[in-house]
């Protein structure tokens, strides 16, 4: 088939149709002249796609009359040209009841046939073995209000009701320049289309280099969620938990469970929870993992309901109703791990012609995502830790702190030579030797004594800035507890969390820190989920001030550092980097290093970008 340049009318050739027609009928064995040996509807669709009109062209086969307007071949076998004709005008109805295109909210556009062309029909009739090479071709129109950004196309011919299989080759063009490759749509298997009318699509061949250029840009852009109509699997294994994100059509998910709701084609806002409802319920029983042995059942973190024209799924989106022929539903199955798993397998068992496989992309820690097929055949991906490494343990190596030095004085012996030297001083006056032998005599009983400590009080030593704790040592401290709080948001649990943060931080600040360091990392563009710390860098620090508090070194450092942290979705990775300036007061406590007081004087954005994860 090939488009007339400058105008929407297309001609049709035949194109794959027959061959899988034939392919099909090959294997089952049955090819021979009666209509019930091939019970299945075959026809091709060109859509022009204008700003202000959708043109259709429509090929259908002479079977198809005889299917869905019940034509009946006379004596001589023969279909009369007179009954085609008639069941071609009567089959119009069927095609705008059958053949649909939808906005991006999922309302159908109303279409009409204008024009009906049965000059492939000879005079003499058809011949029962010539109902799938003689064809009937409509031309419909389907008015549009303004230029489309999204198009669905689906058929359903017969209805729902009808037990035969219907599959359409559709080509869709923009401005009569063709968008993509051919595709097959089925009742339960329509195709979404995006339409740029600032760069519109042309006709000029392109090299092989130019096409895979426009399609890593194309993919970049939608974030690598490139169809409307195809199931996405996405499966995650970090230190805390095993996680399986799943991307799915509305009208491919109906056929693993029911999704009930008022209107066929709608899924309203009131009913979307008990569609929620009914995957929980579904997961539960159809996918879980065991890891290290132990079966863990799916905890379903999350299911959200998206339109076409939602790209991030990392987002939550806000409620609205959604078509069920165009719509998707995210799913997030969590499963999490008390510790680093060792062993892991994930078992899916959702197999149905509409999805006889599943194609799911792993992402083992932060190795590149790699490709596992599930089929009925292997329905089991397994996975072993490739070393023993767990989650990072927090660096505790830190210089001794010192304690203040002190002078003792005793008092006894202080007191002792005070009533020494007030004896003695009376003695001069008075020139009385007795009185200064005593004097004498009570000092050295003093001095005797000084060493017991006798009644003793302790008076602090000042020392310097270096001799309390030396800058080289000061920074060591500091940089370790600053890195030790963020490694410890690598642990998953948030007992864990705090836990390990108790290692680095003390006093009051240990509630208060940690529910703001949790706060920081929550992603708001990204619904709220928390991001893992993928590094942190300290821009510069000085120690301001370094003193002594009830006998044990303390100190306070200025300090500028970069928080890089990362959410990962759906094959795709989104990046946060923030920077802080602010003072931390280091304490000892409990004979360790530290932090006891932070106060934060300044939070800037340096960098919010999104890109897509590493895949081999």
């Amino acid at each position: 088939m090939k488009p007339v340049q400058g105008s929407s009318k297309v001609r049709f050739t035949p194109l794959f149709a027959a061959a899988c027609l034939g392919a099909f009928l090959c294997i089952l064995g049955e090819r021979c002249g009666k209509l019930s040996a091939h019970p299945i509807s075959l026809s091709t669709a060109v859509a022009n796609v204008e700003t202000n009109q959708v043109k259709v062209e429509l090929k259908i086969l002479v079977e198809d009359l005889m299917l869905f307007q019940k034509l009946q071949p006379n004596s001589e076998q023969m279909l009369p040209a007179d009954a085609l004709k008639s069941g071609s005008t009567k089959h119009q109805q069927f095609l705008i009841d059958y053949f649909q295109i939808r906005t991006v909210d999922g309302v159908p556009l109303s279409g009409a046939v204008t024009k009906t062309d049965t000059s492939e029909i000879p005079d003499t009739g058809v011949t029962l073995d010539a109902v799938m090479s003689t064809s009937i071709y409509y031309e419909l129109e389907f008015p549009l209000e303004s230029s489309p950004e999204f198009l669905t196309f689906s058929q359903n011919f017969g209805g729902s009701s009808n037990p035969l299989p219907s599959v359409m080759d559709l080509i869709v063009l923009q401005n009569s320049a063709r968008l993509g490759y051919p595709v097959q749509i089925s009742p339960k298997n329509p195709h979404s289309v995006e339409f740029d009318w600032e760069n519109p699509p042309t006709n000029d061949r392109k090299s092989w280099r130019q096409r895979r250029e426009m399609m890593k840009q194309r993919r970049e852009e939608l974030l690598g969620i490139t169809s409307y109509s195809t199931t996405y699997s996405y499966i995650y294994i970090t230190d805390t938990e095993i996680r399986h994100e799943i991307l799915v059509p509305l009208l491919t998910l109906e056929t693993w469970f029911p999704i009930k709701r008022r209107n066929a084609d709608f899924l309203e806002i009131d009913e979307q929870d008990a569609a929620t409802a009914a995957v929980d319920a579904f997961f539960q029983e159809h996918a879980y993992v065991s890891i290290d042995g132990i079966r863990v059942p799916a905890k379903i973190d999350r299911v959200d309901f998206y339109g076409l024209d939602f790209r991030d799924f990392a987002q939550r989106t806000e409620k609205k109703r959604v078509g069920i022929h165009n719509a998707r539903a995210g799913i997030i199955l969590s499963y999490p791990t008390k510790k680093a798993p060792q062993n892991m397998e994930l078992t899916w068992e959702t197999f149905n012609n509409h999805t006889p496989l599943l194609n799911s992309v792993v992402y083992d820690h932060k190795e590149p995502g790699y490709r596992h097929f599930f089929t009925p055949a292997e329905p089991h991906f397994t996975w072993q830790r490739k070393t023993d490494e767990g989650a990072p343990q927090p660096a505790l190596s830190l210089p001794i702190p010192k304690t203040q030095p002190v002078i003792q004085l005793s008092m006894v012996s202080a007191g002792m030579f005070l009533v020494s030297l007030i004896i003695m001083a009376r003695a001069s006056v008075r020139r009385n030797k007795q009185l200064g032998l005593l004097s004498i005599g009570i000092a050295i009983v003093a001095a005797v004594l000084l060493p017991q400590n006798l009644a003793a009080i302790s008076i602090p030593k000042d020392q310097a800035a270096e001799e309390i704790i030396t800058t080289a040592d000061a920074e060591k401290v500091f940089s370790t507890l600053h890195n030790n709080i963020y490694r410890a948001f690598d642990y998953g649990q948030d007992t864990q969390v705090y836990d390990v943060l108790d290692q680095s931080v003390g006093g009051e600040l240990l509630e208060a820190l940690y529910l703001k360091i949790s706060q920081g990392l929550r992603m708001e563009e990204q619904g709220g989920a928390i991001a893992r710390v993928s590094s942190t860098i300290i821009e510069s620090t000085e120690i301001v001030d370094r003193r002594y508090s009830k006998g044990s070194p303390q100190f306070t450092s200025h300090c500028i550092w970069n928080v890089v942290g990362t959410v990962e979705h759906w094959g795709h990775i989104h990046t946060r980097e923030n920077q802080y300036e602010g003072h931390f007061t280091v304490s000892v406590v409990d004979n360790t290093w530290k932090i006891t007081h932070l106060d934060v004087e300044n939070e800037t954005r340096i960098a919010f970008q999104t890109g897509l994860r590493e895949t081999k």
